[in-house]
């Protein structure tokens, strides 16, 4: 397990947005069903004119299945030009907390969580003034949630949001629309559409029939049986979608008798909602009614997926539902139960990606409950998650390479689904076990939600190992630390520290009191901080694991560096090195590597923490993790900077800059003043106009020309005599900034912060 570091200036952490001579469009993708979409043209019309407009809120009013979702991806796949730096879909039925809708936002554009930051201004720092349109699924799930949204918008003025519910929100400025069953036949050539034909209901219920059946074709004795059928459901599009299926086993005529035999006679009175919903539930339920035993049993066990899911996931919760799961998927996909449905982009390595619309999926966890499934089902569902959450698990620090990434940014929200369960079951091994293995992923992407679930599953108390309990103890103290909560994670180290002690665990022990010191350094209290850090490195040649021992050596340097015992610091660092080469720990050499040119960098020795660079850099460096140069390249520019070669510095710059926006990795208050220093200090040297024009070519190199330049400038410093480093008074270029500051009539302490003394 990695350690909470005080000072690790090498973890990955955002800075505010940077000045970019060009801004990368936002590259998320809308979901693609694979099916045309029927009878809404005006409709579309209509949405894309309010967005183009002045309504930046537009809300889809309606009930479950009037195709609500189809319509609000059609207009923003129409509107999209309008938005040139991109569109966002995000999914909301599977979020039951209106606090993680923001979360859930900033997953979707990739924003990272910062422990001194609210979601709300991490979303609107990312936003800035880029044109872009947000499209919010389901969001009667947490309408409580919905003014956030709202003040998202007074926020960012160039940001428009386009809203699915079923109940109005009601909000100011806000302009709901509502979504109204397709236009129907005529009784008797009267009506929307005289010619039956030409009516929205009967072209889609046609357009669907012929996917199914290709040589289908209305014919005149058809027109009235088809046009009934429309009627007979109210208009509703899923409702004809699941009828039309049928129809390469019924005509429409037996169609329509089996449909007014089945679904109650709602016939009189106002077309009002409750009707229709009624109407949507009896079109599932004789669709349902109609499936073989075994593809029953499959629909109702796909309903606990949220958001989706892969073929390997059906066959591991629902694999004994069907003798062949996929043939009776491909049928429940031919019954329009199931829909196909990829993102460009965001395709599924294990094959093709399904999902249950939210309609048709509340009916499957009905039938589900009323089969005495669920418990089982679910309980497979959380397991499989678990499973996935554990394979290829990084270490402690790290999310892990980008197939895990994005394996786990897929499965987002059937993960919350397994969590929610897991805790309304009770269930502390499974969800000991699913948030640990989320950990790290949580804490490189979101660790504010990570810290909620960890907290809720360790609050339910039952049955789990030892080991497991501690290791979330300690990494909900050390989420609770990041987001400098100090309390709390002191609380938890101190829990974490008499549980290990009571049961031997030495391993334990010594991260408890890591990250007890980590607290102890976070508050100013550093005898005790050095105190419980020399214990914790005792305790860890006492497991005798070099690593680990590396890994609160490593802690030991960054909270000497904090204290300004650089000379402390760098023996610490040069010890931890020694031990991570014998371990073969190529990451954390990297990390290790990084802050021991940093402390020789602030000790005065250019040529010293060049070389360690140019060592740091190689060793994080790799074609798969291109984000984790961000921090090599910051130390390279740093140390270009103070060596005097200023303008490879801002080249360096704007290509760190642009790693940062595309991978949206925020900068800590803390680190603030390190990046406008630096910038200004650039600014200084090379003046306005051409340290932008060095930052902009910086930010166009290729990511492998950005690490050849940062290891071209490294050397040139190694190769540059000491003496011809430092300026014609014979001052260092760190002497030459303490006088700047001294000139600015800066104190000491302020001179100190400024140094990071």
């Amino acid at each position: 397990m990695g350690d909470p570091t005080p000072a690790d200036r090498t973890r990955l952490r955002p800075v505010p947005p940077t000045p970019s001579s060009e801004r990368a469009r936002f590259s998320g993708s809308l979901p693609v069903f694979l099916t045309s979409f029927e009878g809404r043209s005006r409709e579309i019309a209509r949405v894309c004119a309010l967005l183009n407009g002045e309504t930046r809120l537009v809300t889809l009013v309606g009930p479950g299945g009037v195709g609500k979702t189809r319509l609000a991806l059609a207009a923003a796949h129409a509107a999209a030009h309008a938005f040139p730096d991109g569109v966002a879909f995000v999914g909301l039925a599977s979020v039951a907390d209106p606090d993680l809708v923001l979360p859930a936002i900033a997953h979707a554009f990739g924003v990272r969580d910062a422990p001194d930051r609210s979601p709300g201004d991490l979303l609107a720092a990312f936003l800035g003034d880029r044109q872009i349109l947000l499209v919010l699924d389901n969001l009667e799930q947490v309408v409580e949630a919905a003014p956030r949204v709202a003040g998202l918008l007074v926020a960012r003025p160039c940001l428009a949001v386009l809203a699915t519910s079923r109940v109005r929100l009601r909000l100011s400025g806000g302009r709901e629309y509502p979504v109204l069953p397709l236009d129907l036949p005529g009784r008797g050539g009267e009506g929307p559409a005289a010619d039956p034909a030409q009516s929205a209901a009967v072209r889609l219920f046609v357009a669907r029939a012929g996917a199914v059946t290709p040589d289908f074709a209305l014919t005149a004795e058809d027109v009235a049986a088809v046009a009934a059928i429309c009627r007979r459901l109210d208009g509703l599009p899923l409702a004809i979608e699941l009828a039309a299926a049928r129809v390469a086993h019924l005509p429409p005529a037996a169609l329509l008798a089996r449909l007014e035999q089945r679904l109650p006679l709602l016939t009189g009175g106002p077309r009002d909602a409750p009707r229709r919903q009624q109407t949507m539930r009896d079109a599932i339920a004789w669709s349902y009614d109609l499936l073989p035993a075994d593809e029953q049993a499959l629909f109702r066990r796909l309903a606990v997926f949220a958001g989706g899911f892969a073929l390997d996931a059906a066959e591991a919760v629902a694999g004994d539902a069907a003798r062949s799961v996929f043939d009776a998927l491909c049928a429940l996909v031919d019954a329009s139960l199931v829909q196909r449905a990829d993102g460009p982009g965001e395709r599924d390595p294990d094959g093709p990606r399904y999902l249950l619309l939210e309609t048709v999926r509340e009916y499957g966890l009905e039938q589900l409950a009323a089969s005495g499934e669920a418990e089982a089902i679910r309980d497979r569902h959380a397991a499989f998650y678990a499973a996935l959450a554990e394979r290829d698990r990084p270490p402690i620090g790290s999310a892990g390479p980008p197939e895990r990434v994005a394996a786990l940014r897929r499965e987002d929200a059937n993960l919350r689904a397994a969590l929610g369960w897991i805790i309304e079951r009770e269930d502390a091994e499974t969800g000991l076990r699913l948030v640990t293995a989320l950990a790290s992923w949580w804490r490189a992407f979101w660790m504010r939600e990570g810290r909620t679930w960890i907290e809720r599953v360790l609050a339910l108390g039952g049955d789990a190992a030892p080991d497991l309990r501690a290791l979330a103890l300690g990494q909900a103290g050390f989420a609770a630390y990041l987001s400098n909560d100090l309390a709390p994670a002191a609380a938890a180290g101190e829990r974490a520290l008499v549980d290990s002690r009571a049961r031997g665990d030495v391993t334990g022990a010594a991260f408890a009191l890591a990250l007890l010191s980590a607290v102890a350094t976070a508050r100013g209290d550093h005898d005790r901080a050095d105190a419980l850090i020399a214990e914790s490195v005792a305790l860890s040649r006492q497991a005798g694991d070099p690593a680990v021992v590396a890994l609160r050596l490593e802690s030991a340097g960054a909270a000497a560096g904090i204290r300004g015992d650089l000379d402390r610091a760098i023996a610490r660092f040069e010890e931890s090195l020694v031990l991570l080469r014998g371990a073969g720990n190529a990451r954390e050499i990297g990390h290790v590597l990084a802050n021991l040119a940093f402390s020789v960098h602030e000790r005065g020795d250019p040529r010293r923490a060049a070389g360690l660079a140019r060592e740091a850099l190689g060793a994080t460096w790799g074609p798969q993790e291109e984000e984790r140069l961000i921090f090599p390249l910051d130390l390279a520019a740093t140390v270009a900077r103070a060596a005097g070669r200023t303008t490879e510095a801002a080249r360096l710059r704007g290509a760190e800059a642009r790693l940062r926006a595309r991978f949206q990795v925020p900068i800590l208050t803390k680190d603030e003043a390190h990046y406008g220093r630096e910038r200004d200090a650039l600014r200084r040297a090379l003046g306005e106009a051409e340290s932008a024009a060095a930052w902009a070519a910086g930010e166009a190199l290729p990511v492998a020309e950005a690490v050849a330049a940062a290891n071209a400038v490294l050397a040139a410093i190694v190769d540059t005599p000491t003496a011809a480093i430092t300026s014609a008074h014979g001052l260092t270029p760190r002497e030459l900034e303490v006088i700047r500051l001294i000139a600015a009539g800066q104190s000491n302490r302020q001179i100190a912060d400024a140094l990071f003394i």
